[in-house]
This record gives structure tokens, sequence and C-alpha cells, in this order.
């Protein structure tokens, strides 16, 4: 009995150890790839080869290989991520929330918040300066009873500002129910609402090197051609407009002056190229003297050694125009070992080509 239960222990313990082995075998030796970079090559077609020999070598079961142009295609949609008006609409209703529920502090931090969001990509469309405008109001009355006066003035005046200050000659609406605010609130929205039209008048001449029809003030649209007729206060306003396909032109919070101010939008001047960057996607090799190996430089193998600390990689594939005849050469940052440059007659066989230089590897 004794000798039995030893074996049944014995044998159950195996079986949990192989089975944490496999599991180890499987992170590790399956999801842990080792990264390539591939590098070189310009002109039209550079892109689409670089991607191409990448895609070729990632088929190993063991490799990871990557463009520079993939990292600045990640970077420049993480950079081009528009913000999410919606989620910033949220943030002003948790906001409203603790203003509601007597938590000042929280309803203040909340509210400056909500400003930066809805400022952060600076397009002032009718959706974001109507944000905009209930956050400065709720700011207002938050700072108002945390008795911060100065701020509170500040806060009401940028709401009046987008709620008032433009005069198209419509008739609007401007008391504040007195069954739903305080006196002290009234008293400040009316002494600001009094200042603001006591303020000299100012208008907008916009010229664009583009047709433009409307244009965006504080939120509302108006005709180009009919800003002559608009009355404006001296002060700071949201100015937005766009082209024929809804794409922002010119969006900018402007302070007028009194009397006309002219708001230009100009062509962009167009920069000259400059010349590439030794860690940029246009990655060119020269051949060395004996016309068998890609010359790397020390200052080349300086910017290796970047790329390789940057991206958490040891190999290179350097890619080469030679004779309108792609060529490749493999090079390893670690032990400095760089192969004799492979002319490339097939895409597939650069896999063939690593293989056979790093075989001990993989």
């Amino acid at each position: 009995m004794y000798r039995k239960s030893i074996f049944f222990v014995t044998k159950k313990q195996l079986f949990l150890w192989a089975v944490l082995w496999l599991v180890f075998c499987f992170i590790y030796g399956v999801s842990a790839k080792e990264k390539v970079m591939v590098l070189g090559l310009a002109g039209a077609q550079a892109v689409n080869i670089r991607s191409n020999v990448a895609k070729v070598l990632s088929k190993h079961p063991k490799l990871q290989a990557m463009t520079l142009d993939d990292h600045a295609k990640a970077s420049a949609k993480k950079k081009s991520k528009k913000q999410n008006v919606t989620a910033v609409h949220e943030q002003l209703h948790q906001a409203k929330k603790h203003y509601y529920a007597l938590e000042y502090d929280d309803a203040s931090q909340k509210l400056l918040k909500a400003i930066e969001s809805y400022t952060h990509d600076h397009l002032y469309t009718q959706e974001t300066v109507s944000g905009l405008m209930a956050t400065y109001f709720y700011l207002a009355l938050t700072q108002l009873e945390l008795n911060q006066k100065t701020k509170a003035a500040q806060s009401m005046q940028a709401y009046i500002y987008i709620k008032f200050g433009v005069d198209d000659g419509r008739k609007t609406k401007k008391e504040l129910s007195k069954k739903k605010y305080s006196p002290k609130v009234q008293t400040l929205y009316n002494n600001t609402l009094k200042t603001m039209q006591h303020l000299p008048k100012a208008k907008i001449n916009f010229i664009s090197y583009k047709p433009v029809d409307k244009i965006w003030i504080n939120g509302q649209s108006y005709p180009v051609q009919d800003l002559d007729k608009i009355n404006l206060y001296q002060g700071q306003y949201y100015i937005y407009s766009a082209d024929n396909k809804g794409l922002p032109l010119y969006s900018a919070q402007v302070q007028l002056k009194k009397g006309s101010n002219i708001l230009s939008l100009k062509e962009p001047v167009k920069t000259p190229i400059k010349k590439p960057d030794p860690t940029g996607m246009k990655f060119r090799f020269e051949w060395s003297n004996d016309g068998k190996k890609l010359h790397l430089n020390p200052e080349i193998k300086k910017v290796l050694s970047t790329l390789a600390m940057r991206y958490n990689t040891n190999k290179f594939v350097l890619l080469s125009f030679r004779q309108q005849k792609i060529y490749v050469s493999f090079f390893e940052q670690t032990t400095q070992k760089q192969t004799i440059a492979f002319e490339v007659k097939q895409i597939n066989s650069i896999l063939d080509y690593y293989q056979r230089t790093f075989k001990a590897e993989i």
C-alpha cells in the first residue's frame, strides 16, 4: 500500500512537470521571435521592396522582420488619431454630476480637463465649441462655489463670448432663469455680459488662397460674403473654415482687436527637401573597394547601434542597388559580422540566404 501510494504520487508529479514544460516551450519557443530590421534602397519602389523582403523573412516561425516604414506608419497613425469628441462630452457629463453632487473640487478638475481635451486638436468645429461653451459655464458656477471669484469671472467671460460674441442681428434671449440660478450667478452673468457689450466693435476680413463658402465663428456658420454685416466685440473667438470636401483649412483661437481684423489663409510654402537622415527610411549604402560588401563606415555603424537599441534588434538586412540589380547583405550588431552581398534573383531566396548565414541561430 505504501509503495503503491509513492508510485502514484510520483507519476502525478511527472505528468504536471511535463505539462508545465510544454507550456514553457510554447510561450518561449513559439511567441519569442527574433527581430530583424530591413534597411536600404531609395526610389519609388523602395518601400514596396523593403516591405516584401520583411514579409518573406517573417514567414519563418522564429523571425519577425520589420522596416522603418512600418514604425513610421504606426507612429503617424498614433499622432493623427483625432480627438474623440464623444469621449470629451462624457468628461463634461461626469463633471456636471460632481457639480450637482456638491463635489466642487472634483467638478473643477474634470471641467479643466475637459477644456484641455476640447482644445487638444485645435479643430474648433460647431460640436467642439458647443462643448467648450457648456464647460466654461459650469466651470464658472463651480469656481463661484469655491469662492474663486477672479477665475469665475474669466470662465464666465469665455462662456459669454462664445454665446453672444457675434452680433448678427438675430434676437436671442440673454437672461438667465431666476428660478434655476442663484443671485450671485445672475450678478456675475449680467455684469460680464454688460462689460462685453461696452467693448469696441470688431470686424473680420477673411482672405483665403482657396475658395471658402462658409466660416464658423464660435460654432455658428456664416457666408464669407456676409462677414462685413456681422459685428463682433474686441476679444477672443474660435474661427473655423473647411474646403468643399469638409477638410479643415483654418482653425484657430483668435484675439480680435478694435476695427478690421485680417485673417489670412496663405498657401503653404514648399520647403526644400532636406538630405535624408541616416536613421531615416532612405538608408543608402556604398560599396567596399573590392565590390563584394556594402561599406559600413563608423557613422553608419553608430546609426545601426542606435537602431538596435531603439527597436531591440540585433540583426539587419541591408539592401542595395547595383547595375539595376538588388543585392542583400546581413549584419549582426553584437559580433559586427557582415556577409558578402548576394544578388537577389528571387525575393523568396532571401530567407534561404538568411538561414545559411545564421543557421546556428534559427
